[in-house]
């Protein structure tokens, strides 16, 4: 069995953790959700899940050490009725690296990436070989009576639907914000631009950077919309296990991961005021991804209206 001491990933977003990182969050989590208290007990890994998928009643010679993936992804194909192309979709994979990995003709390695299988899959980390350190280690399958009804084929439909979606939407975010902005006529603008502000926001004249007084607020409240209402489920797609991905970043990350994508910390503006005649910005922290989980789940939602529209240019008519 390989022992996995690193890299162990952060329990809140999933980013990887660097090797100096001892906390069960990476740095941008624990700046968003404060500082961890002391002597709080790690988070192990729930006893009473029930057995998953590939479980068997028969006792095994040895532990599983990762040599096995092939077996497991044809397993998973037949338990399901998939196709090799189907389960390249839900991997992110092409079909004929799906080929080449249940003939035995690839093996993967990489922790992170057999992590993300697993996960993928349904699959208790120790399925593939993978030891996870304690303080990072989670339950991967869905708790008991969480279990969604739908097939991983209905997972396989939902992300093929939510990726054209996405894709649309980067293509044409120009075209999306200016409708966005008709949506909203009697909402003050900055500018020519189609940026919504508050009136308050705005002065009579252009201000010089050096004029605006930065302030860093230290308790600050959590956004009231995070993302993951049941609101919003309509924008974040099934999972291989038949329930919707928590957060749309997870999606982003297990269906069309971009090049760079890395949880930064990120200021989160408070409030605007003027202070003695000048311009006053208060910050607090938040990251990258707690920004994404609202505003791109906005913007897919818009996409997804306007598609369904023909791409008509006056959505808001």
């Amino acid at each position: 069995m390989t022992v996995a001491t690193t890299p162990s990933l952060c329990t809140r977003c999933g980013t990887k953790l660097s090797r100096s990182n001892t906390d069960a969050v990476c740095s941008s989590c624990r700046r968003t959700v404060g500082p961890a208290a002391l002597g709080s007990p790690l988070r192990a890994v729930s006893t009473d899940a029930e057995p998953h998928w590939l479980a068997g009643n028969t006792e095994r010679s040895a532990p599983p050490d990762g040599s096995n993936l092939a077996e497991v992804l044809k397993a998973y194909r037949a338990l399901h009725k998939l196709k090799q192309q189907d389960l390249a979709d839900l991997l992110g994979y092409d079909q004929s690296y799906v080929s080449l990995l249940e003939r035995g003709k690839r093996n993967i390695r990489d922790m992170v990436e057999l992590r993300r299988l697993a996960h993928a899959l349904a699959l208790p980390e120790d399925e593939l070989g993978l030891l996870p350190p304690a303080e990072a280690a989670v339950t991967v399958g869905v708790p008991a009576g969480a279990a969604g009804e739908q097939s991983p084929l209905a997972a396989v439909d939902d992300q093929r639907r939510w990726r054209m979606t996405r894709r649309e939407l980067n293509r044409h975010r120009a075209d999306l914000t200016k409708a966005a902005a008709r949506l909203y006529p009697d909402v003050s603008r900055a500018g020519n631009s189609p940026v919504l502000t508050h009136e308050s926001w705005m002065w009579p004249e252009p201000v010089d950077f050096a004029d605006i007084e930065l302030a860093w607020l230290t308790q600050t409240s959590p956004p009231e919309v995070s993302g993951r209402e049941k609101q919003a489920e309509g924008v974040r797609p099934l999972a291989p296990h038949g329930v919707k991905f928590d957060r749309y970043t997870q999606a982003i990350r297990m269906i069309d991961r971009p090049s760079l994508f890395v949880n930064r910390p990120s200021f989160r503006l408070l409030d605007v005021a003027q202070a003695e005649g000048r311009p006053k910005l208060s910050f607090g922290y938040t990251t990258y991804f707690d920004m994404a989980d609202v505003c791109e789940g906005v913007a897919h939602e818009l996409a997804s209206a306007w598609l369904k529209t023909g791409s008509d240019p006056g959505l808001d008519r």
